[in-house]
């Protein structure tokens, strides 16, 4: 036997857990640990039959709810208030819960669920949500029960025969919502996007690069972008983003900004590789290709002098564009700004400057570039952890810590090879892609976000990576583990769930409702014909189908496909990469091989003489074909 009191704190206890649990990677340690304390708590009070002093719970809460007002920043909004929800939702479970209490109870619930979505619009929040849904649905029905009568005591089948049937409810809702979630009016404006905008220290693609100033960096395995190629690509490929060609010591940023109008040519276009780019909000404007693009489509857009693209709008939603690439390390460039690649800061010591010098002495370009990559390879260490913090991050890290992150080994290579005369630049990006084959695309994530070089020499800018790590273990084949695999599994269901759920928009709105709108118009007039001739309409239809479908088809196509249909009847299959001759000769019954072979060579006789084949070919084929039956 349950009571309803019971059967409605079940339902209450389990939409807090899951608002909690869907916030628990986001919210601080601390908070996640009082929430789990005032949960106990209160099941302990409950037992007990004991009462907290209602008073000192309300001082409690309008403490939390000033401290979360001290801490919000117009760069940190949500986390504080999602944190300020997550203690009221604990707290209100220690009070002498009336009805409206556990109404209070559904809401905030709600309100923090919510409130993750403005973290992060993945397939686990859908999953979150569902749950939730159910849960909101069937404990509010319950709580109407329990406010008329607090006595009401069910049995276990009574208790699992209303669950049930309440569940039918949400269920039945369920198309409503879909409706509604169709025709519900779509705006481009990102309304809340202002919410979400933290600063953290985390790895991922950067418009500046700046050294120096963070002594930890934290890895992220957040997913960057998708995107589907016309061919495969390398794992360790390039995937440029932003060029930065101006330091002042410290800072790394774009000066350049020269905007040009690209049209390749089909030459060009053939080779390239074709990406379609799914590329998740992230608030800068900065298109991402395999390097280096040529062509652009699907998005406004800017195209710059150093083949970098970007966005007229900041991306705040997912978007989709097309890109073609030229897979390469080496960018042609007829003439450049001598002076602002040969740029170095005004503060650069003596020692720096005689250092790099040193280094070259004796070496011709080509020889030092390769000198440089030994260089750091052999005299340095990469790392995420105690980074140079200091005002002279180069050179700290060139002659005293003697580690760092890909920043400090692509920013102290391009110094060094400015100081000797030869222009450079910096690139950021990413390097890595993992290859999703239930998805059938490829995945980028920001922990593989990586700076590195261009030089300058005879009219091309040529890449070069000193960096040792992660670029020397991109090059190590590596079995993808088990963990990895599951992760790609579920993202191939976030990836289909972003593209056709949270991303869609008016254009699809307005695409569903013309073919809906065609199909409604192509019915009725269907319907206001005769049946009689509506039938004799696709009689014929169908007849002069199939009659189109034959023509359509190539006498040659039609008679080679249908003389090694004859021979796979006879068991005789040809493989993809056998040619007809070698397909026949393997065949042992040697009078199905000399007719065979009599009918390849008839065959060939017309097709390699680059002939079409006539009605009068075709007979001749098909009467020696027959032989075969």
């Amino acid at each position: 036997m349950i009571s309803i009191k019971n059967l409605l704190n079940i339902f209450v206890y389990f939409s807090a857990l899951v608002a909690f649990v869907s916030v628990i990677n986001f919210i601080s340690p601390i908070v996640s640990l009082f929430f789990i304390f005032l949960i106990l708590l209160s099941i302990y009070l409950e037992k007990n039959k004991k009462l907290l002093n209602r008073l000192f719970i309300n001082v409690v809460s309008v403490v939390i709810v000033l401290f979360s007002l001290i801490r919000i920043t117009p760069e940190n909004i949500v986390l504080p208030a999602l944190e300020a929800l997550v203690l009221l939702l604990g707290i209100k479970f220690i009070e002498d819960k009336k009805p409206r209490d556990y109404i209070q109870i559904f809401a905030i619930s709600v309100f923090v669920l919510a409130g993750r979505a403005l973290l992060s619009l993945d397939i686990i929040y859908l999953v979150y949500f569902i749950i939730l849904f159910f849960l909101v649905s069937i404990g509010l029905v319950i709580l109407t029960f329990y406010s008329q009568n607090k006595d009401i005591i069910l049995s276990k089948n009574q208790a699992l025969s209303l669950i049930f049937k309440l569940a039918t409810i949400p269920i039945l809702a369920i198309p409503f919502t879909i409706v509604i979630f169709i025709i519900l009016p779509r705006t481009d404006y990102p309304l809340f996007s202002f919410l979400n905008n933290q600063k953290t220290a985390i790895t991922g693609f950067s418009s500046k690069v700046e050294i120096g100033e963070v002594s930890s960096i934290q890895e992220t395995n957040t997913v960057a972008f998708r995107f589907t190629t016309d061919r495969p690509v390398n794992k360790n490929v390039y995937i440029r983003g932003i060029v930065l060609d101006y330091f002042d010591g410290k800072k790394w940023i774009r000066k350049d900004k020269t905007i040009i109008k690209r049209f390749p040519s089909r030459k060009v276009l053939r080779k390239s590789v074709k990406q379609t780019v799914f590329l998740t909000p992230y608030g800068e404007n900065y298109l991402f290709s395999i390097n280096y693009p040529v062509f652009v489509e699907g998005i406004k857009h800017k195209f710059y002098k150093d083949y970098t693209l970007e966005s007229v709008k900041p991306i705040k939603k997912a978007i989709k564009y097309t890109v073609y690439s030229l897979i390469s390390n080496k960018i042609p460039e007829k003439s450049i700004n001598l002076n602002r690649y040969l740029q170095i800061p005004k503060n650069t010591s003596k020692k720096l400057i005689k250092f790099a010098k040193s280094l070259k002495k004796g070496k011709t370009n080509q020889e030092f570039v390769n000198f440089l990559k030994r260089y750091f390879n052999k005299n340095f260490k990469y790392s995420l952890e105690n980074l140079p913090v200091s005002e002279k991050p180069i050179e700290d890290f060139l002659f005293k810590y003697k580690y760092g992150n890909c920043e400090y080994f692509a920013s102290a290579t391009a110094l060094i090879l400015r100081i000797n005369g030869i222009p450079a630049r910096l690139v950021a990006g990413y390097r890595n892609v993992y290859y999703n084959e239930i998805g059938n695309y490829y995945l980028v994530l920001q922990k593989d976000a990586h700076v590195w070089v261009e030089y300058y020499e005879n009219g091309i800018w040529h890449t070069l990576d000193t960096t040792i790590a992660p670029a020397s273990n991109l090059s190590v084949k590596r079995e993808i583990p088990l963990t990895f695999k599951i992760k790609l599994f579920f993202d191939t269901i976030n990836y289909y769930y972003i593209t056709f759920i949270v991303n869609f928009d008016t254009t699809k709105q307005i695409k569903i409702a013309k073919n809906l709108g065609g199909t409604l118009l192509n019915i009725k007039t269907i319907f206001e014909k005769n049946i009689t001739l509506i039938s004799l309409i696709f009689g014929v239809t169908f007849i002069i189908a199939i009659a189109i479908k034959q023509v359509k088809i190539p006498l040659e196509k039609r008679a080679l496909d249908s003389f090694l249909k004859t021979l796979e009847k006879k068991g005789y299959e040809k493989s993809d990469n056998e040619g007809l001759e070698e397909f026949v000769m393997k065949i042992k019954d040697d009078n199905i091989r000399l007719i065979a072979l009599k009918w390849v060579k008839e065959y060939e006789k017309i097709i390699f003489k680059d002939k079409k084949l006539t009605l009068s070919d075709y007979k001749l084929l098909k009467n020696i074909e027959n032989l075969l039956k």
